[in-house]
């Protein structure tokens, strides 16, 4: 045990990564090799297909509605919630719809849609009457209007007015609300109350009991689309049909995600440019420009791509769904994912040339590997918390966006640690400075030595207090008062199709007519007077709700039957044929302990062609005990009221999680607590300020925003933990008189012309290069994109304001014994001190190189 411990004590993380590095550099082929196998994954991609669920995607797995949801579907017996595909129809000429002409027509292309439209999925040819169930009549209604309309305008003095909301025809109620929109009434006719009809809207509902159901439902509701927009823009016909429904949506989302390639290719073009640019400076600043530069430069630009490619082909070989939300996720990755190989190309470029080139990489792993290591593991916990939060959309971005981090740290060990190894050869054949380069190298160190200066004071310390103060009440405001709004008009294409149906639909229909289903769940005696008046208080209660139309507007099957049964029987209607099946009773006679009705009539009540429709509300079973009353509610859009409805405590409690996760890995690569609480702070802060400014930015609290805080969380690590981890380092190599020398960092200016020396450069190119892959999206002038714009600008923004600014200022004011405090000390009896000096064995090994020339640059 002891010499586990002795073990222990000589252990570092920045050793380890040196002796990392020097393995990659003595054997650089065979981790080249690695990183082509892992390459060869991108080949997955040949199977991508992008299939969105934009229906339920985004409501946690533990909601309500799915519940209910669930409830509903083993009510129906079926697999999937019941599907439901629009078609509103609109006069070309803006005039009302209950024009007799125009009914015609709208009730031939109903009657067209629902027997002869088809579509062949799978060699079969399939139809509506393929999976419309017991929805199959539900547009009946309109018929009956239509014929109902045109008896009474031939025949004004027939006993009967086809009225809106509820036309009373024959004994039987026809609801009128659930089809006709935008009604204007008036009493100046005998035949009917209705002056004008905006639109008529027709539901085709579906009854999907597996998933081969719902594909073959989904390519019907593509032909629908097809036919309603070759339909509407015939100018022959007088009408135009719009069509709103999943798959439709659906599928202008993935239309809309593959426009997105063009913009990626010009932030792609735009960052390589600017590697090559930013790369190719900061070896003129260290007179090393060689040819090798532009192969360092290419797989700078490359180990993102590959990350992306890597990615994509993995998740289709293990059968994951890619969405249209991963394909935001290439820009971010194209960004973010290069940030650590600036940081090691610029410790490269940096390091002295004395060692060799195996000794030389352990070096630049030993100052950046623990560094880029904690900002790519915490990236990927972010993410990785999304990953299993309770949205299946999110899910599934999130685990991309963590796969893709993945990828690019390991190919950044893999292939380009490997690659500035052979690169290295070339390092000996540095020119000697001239006079711009050794003046520029000298205004960098003044400046940097200014800055250094500045942040170490206590003026700068209470003076960015102060206007901490200022951004932490704005930014906690903002955050505070962000509203959660769903809307799916937001989220849709600009130039979409759909755009205008879904309106309408918000506008008319889902404002005039919104109805709930409620579900008795256990059958029961409707001849038992106690159960039936149970049943009966139940319905009105619901009915006596303020946001209630009231008991005219309720779709109830029992109060249907019961009018039936006592009013009209089975021999006034021959509308069920040979096959259907009676229930055989004797007269209900009215006894104590009955209600007066019973099954008797059900089948002949659900044969009538105006009365059939209730099938889809009633499971029959006649052998069914009859337990107590148990209910619940199910509604078409329960999913996007849970969404809205759990979007602030999922926001708040994903954030809290990925927070305490960011403290926990910071002090597990950090390991000083107070710096590892200033770097926490640091990215609530961030964090608060991306949100919060967001709501001043005119956005609202949805799935897109969260995915954002997400990424605004993971990407602020980026900023603090490079300036807290090289903060602590208390000793740094220089040249002085020819001679390696090992300088103190003893004052908190040194140590931060330290870290600014070796941090600030590479931070803001990365943080540049992130805005560059981006910033062609604002183009596209779509919501989701232009979330994520405004946050990558504003995590850049506050980001470096708080890693090279308030951070930096906020830690030279802490003592140093603070932050000399280290977890190893007191876990194994080892000191910073003799951490950092258990490892630099290696610094002797090799005698100076070309001192002298390093001198005279500097």
């Amino acid at each position: 045990m002891s010499e586990f411990l002795a073990n222990l004590r000589g252990f570092s993380l920045s050793g380890l990564f040196c002796l990392w590095g020097e393995f990659i550099g003595r054997w650089p082929a065979a981790f080249l090799i690695a990183s082509a196998i892992m390459i060869c994954l991108s080949g997955g991609m040949h199977g991508l297909k992008l299939r969105d669920n934009v229906r339920d995607g985004y409501t946690a797995r533990n909601s309500r509605s799915r519940l209910e949801s669930t409830i509903y579907r083993e009510f129906l017996g079926s697999e999937g919630d019941p599907v439901m595909t629009t078609v509103l129809m609109l006069a070309k000429d803006n005039g009302s719809m209950h024009r007799l002409d125009y009914l015609a027509d709208a009730v031939q292309q109903l009657v067209h849609l629902s027997n002869n439209l088809s579509v062949t999925v799978d060699v079969h040819t399939v139809g509506y009457r393929r999976f419309c169930g017991h929805y199959c009549d539900s547009n009946l209604p309109l018929l009956y209007f239509y014929q109902a309309l045109t008896d009474k305008t031939h025949n004004p003095v027939a006993p009967f007015r086809v009225d809106y909301p509820i036309a009373h025809l024959r004994g039987n109620d026809l609801h009128l609300e659930r089809n006709l929109f935008g009604v204007r009434t008036g009493n100046k006719s005998n035949i009917t109350n209705i002056e004008y009809v905006e639109l008529i809207s027709a539901s085709f509902l579906a009854e999907v009991k597996t998933r081969e159901d719902m594909d073959k439902q989904g390519a019907w509701e593509l032909a629908v689309f097809d036919y309603c927009r070759e339909y509407s823009q015939n100018p022959d016909n007088k009408m135009e049909l719009l069509v709103l429904g999943a798959e439709i949506v659906d599928t202008e989302m993935n239309k809309d995600s593959r426009r997105m390639i063009p913009y990626f290719i010009v932030g792609f073009t735009f960052m390589l440019g600017f590697v090559f640019t930013s790369v190719g400076l900061s070896a003129y600043y260290y007179s090393s420009f060689t040819y090798r530069i532009l192969i360092v430069s290419a797989t700078c630009t490359l180990i993102p791509c590959l990350a992306i490619t890597t990615t994509l082909g993995l998740s289709t070989l293990v059968g994951n769904r890619t969405n249209s939300l991963m394909l935001i996720m290439p820009f971010l990755i194209m960004g973010i994912g290069v940030n650590d190989a600036f940081l090691a190309v610029h410790g490269w470029m940096r390091e002295a040339r004395r060692r060799t080139e195996a000794e030389r990489l352990g070096k630049i792993l030993e100052d950046v590997g623990p560094s880029i290591t904690t900002t790519t593991f915490t990236n990927v916990i972010a993410f990785l918390i999304g990953c299993f939060g309770p949205t299946e959309e999110i899910s599934i971005f999130c685990l991309g966006c963590a796969m893709a981090l993945s990828f690019s740290y390991i190919y950044t060990i893999t292939l380009l640690c490997p690659i500035l190894s052979y690169c290295a050869h070339d390092w000996k054949k540095r020119t000697r400075p001239n006079c711009m380069q050794i003046n520029i190298q000298l205004f960098a160190r003044k400046l940097n030595k200014l800055v250094a200066k500045i942040l170490a004071s206590k003026f700068a310390f209470f003076i960015l207090l102060l206007g901490g103060m200022v951004y932490w009440s704005f930014g906690i405001w903002g955050t505070v008062s962000m509203s959660a709004r769903l809307d799916t008009d937001k989220i849709l294409p600009i130039d979409t199709p759909i755009r205008r149906p879904h309106r309408m639909v918000e506008r008319l229909v889902w404002a005039e007519y919104y109805p709930v289903t409620v579900i008795v769940n256990k059958p029961i005696d409707i001849s038992d007077i106690q159960q039936y008046n149970t049943l009966m208080n139940f319905v009105q209660e619901f009915e006596r709700l303020p946001s209630n139309k009231g008991a005219n507007f309720t779709m109830f099957w029992l109060r249907a039957y019961e009018k039936y049964f006592n009013g009209v029987g089975a021999e006034d209607f021959d509308y069920f044929d040979e096959n259907t099946e009676v229930q055989k009773s004797s007269e209900t006679e009215k006894k104590p302990g009955k209600s007066g009705i019973d099954y008797s009539k059900l089948a002949h009540f659900l044969g009538s062609p105006l009365e059939k429709h209730h099938k889809a509300f009633l499971h029959l079973d006649y052998n069914q005990t009859y337990p107590s009353l148990k209910a619940s509610v199910w509604n078409v859009n329960g999913m996007f009221v849970d969404q809205m409805l759990l979007l602030k405590p999922l926001t708040f409690e994903t954030c809290v999680v990925t927070l305490v996760c960011m403290f926990v890995v910071c002090m597990v690569f950090i390991q000083n607590p107070v710096s590892v609480v200033l770097a926490t702070l640091s990215i609530a802060s961030i964090s608060f300020g991306v949100m919060g400014y967001l709501s001043f930015w005119h956005l609202e609290l949805d799935p897109v925003t969260l995915c954002s805080v997400l990424i605004s969380i993971g990407q602020s690590v980026d900023f603090v933990a490079h300036t807290t981890y090289h903060y602590q380092i208390s000793r740094k190599e220089e040249i002085v008189d020819g001679k390696l020398t090992i300088v103190n960092l003893n004052t908190p200016q040194k140590r931060l012309e330290n870290t600014l020396e070796k941090v600030a450069w590479p931070m803001i190119q990365g943080q540049f290069s992130t805005l560059l892959c981006v910033l062609p999206l604002v183009h596209l002038e779509n919501y989701i994109p232009l979330v994520f714009v405004k946050t990558i600008t504003l995590v850049v923004i506050w980001g470096l304001f708080h890693g090279l600014v308030m951070l930096p200022a906020f830690l030279a004011q802490c003592p140093f014994k603070l932050i000399e405090i280290n977890l190893f000390q007191y876990l194994f009896g080892q000191t910073s001190l003799s951490r950092q000096q258990s490892h630099r064995s290696f610094f002797e090994r090799t005698p100076p190189v070309e001192l002298s020339l390093l001198s005279k640059a500097s």
